[in-house]
């Protein structure tokens, strides 16, 4: 380590003392600060020096947290040499960057950059993104998109079902400056969107893949929307966004290819702010169908397996999440304005006549206090096919 510095007084200056390997980031290296001194007069400088070697060094306490964020810079800019027959260790020519050959192959308009905002910018001003990022949408609401090979729009794909109507919510979605939230504002107003999910016997025969939309495709809420949903109802989703992770400090890693990091943070955040991992999926997210991070997921399979029905039985967050709507009952209601207000806040209708007795039996028969009575109730509406499918 060398240190510079600019001496107020002539002659030679002996400056000693220790410097602490830690970084404040826990990062490698040293890090420390050189204070400025204003140049005193002479005479003074000797009084000042003493002053400061005879004062008690403070204890500076814990070295301040600093949030990390883990995310990619411009690496040297360059261009590929052709690795021969696929050999890095034979080299051919210098390939210049540019476009695709078979798209143009124009030249980058400044060879000094890297090209990554000019193809983010080829990208997103093609036709093709627009009608893309729509068909993702539509299928998000209705299970399956008009193009049912959302990764595939070429030769091989799927034919659009109604084209006319792709087009016009590509050209609108564009002309909107790429407004997500108009784009759902439209899907969710289209009559296909209101229509109910029964059908006639007459509509299952003429289309039993429900392909021209005759009535609302039946659909399960996926996995972060179930979770989302358990956690609206019992009053505890924290809508902020997310923060850091408690991640271990960096200094401790001894993670290796045979023993990867791996864990799972509790979270009443929205399931979209939850951390997910490579090598092991969220436990919720994986039992419901979730993303697999390691793989695009255009379409996500529904499964219905008995884990799922355990998890209901036994999760304590689940458990957490009813006796929280339990709690909130007003104990001096009857027990019919119970069910009716449990009714409304988990299901967004009134219950049955029928629906309503058969509730009230089940928390008469249950052994325990009445707040587990009920609570066990709330399981049983969250855990109902109503809850998570989309009619």
């Amino acid at each position: 380590m060398s240190l510079v510095w600019v001496s107020p007084i002539e002659g030679q200056v002996r400056v000693h003392g220790f410097v602490q390997d830690a970084h404040p980031a826990a990062l490698d290296g040293v890090s420390f600060s050189v204070e400025h001194w204003k140049a005193p007069k002479a005479g003074e400088v000797f009084e000042q020096m003493a002053a400061i070697l005879q004062t008690p060094i403070l204890d500076p306490g814990p070295a301040p947290v600093i949030p990390e964020a883990y995310a990619t810079v411009e690496g040297t800019i360059a261009d590929a040499r052709v690795h021969l027959r696929g050999d890095p260790e034979k080299l051919g020519e210098i390939v210049p960057r540019r476009w695709i050959e078979i798209l143009g192959g124009d030249p980058l308009k400044d060879p000094k950059a890297s090209g990554r905002i000019e193809l983010a910018n080829w990208i997103a001003g093609h036709p093709l993104m627009a009608r893309v990022m729509v068909n993702r949408v539509w299928q998000w609401h209705f299970g399956q998109g008009l193009v049912r090979t959302p990764n595939d729009f070429g030769s091989r794909g799927d034919q659009p079902s109604h084209p006319e109507l792709l087009d016009q919510l590509a050209a609108q979605f564009v002309k909107s400056g790429y407004s997500i939230k108009q784009l759902h504002r439209w899907i969710m107003n289209t009559d296909a969107y209101r229509r109910s999910s029964s059908a006639t016997a007459e509509q299952m025969l003429a289309d039993p893949e429900n392909r021209l939309l005759s009535h609302y495709p039946r659909r399960r809420l996926t996995a972060e929307e179930i979770r989302d949903s358990i956690l609206a109802c019992s009053g505890n989703l924290d809508r902020s966004y997310g923060q850091e992770h408690p991640f271990p400090a960096p200094a401790t890693w001894t993670f290796s290819q045979h023993d990867p990091f791996n864990a799972v943070y509790a979270t009443n955040r929205r399931s979209a702010m939850m951390m997910v991992q490579r090598q092991r999926r969220h436990p919720f997210l994986a039992l419901f169908d979730g993303a697999d991070p390691n793989a695009s997921t255009p379409v996500r399979q529904t499964s219905s397996v008995p884990t799922q029905a355990l998890y209901y039985l036994n999760d304590p967050f689940f458990h957490e999440q009813a006796a929280a709507i339990a709690k909130t009952l007003d104990a001096n209601e009857p027990g019919p304005a119970k069910v009716q207000s449990m009714y409304q806040r988990i299901l967004q209708r009134p219950a049955t006549d029928a629906q309503a007795q058969a509730l009230l039996d089940l928390v008469e028969r249950y052994e325990g206090a009445s707040v587990d009575a009920w609570a066990a109730a709330i399981r049983m509406l969250m855990a109902s096919n109503e809850f998570h499918f989309i009619d």
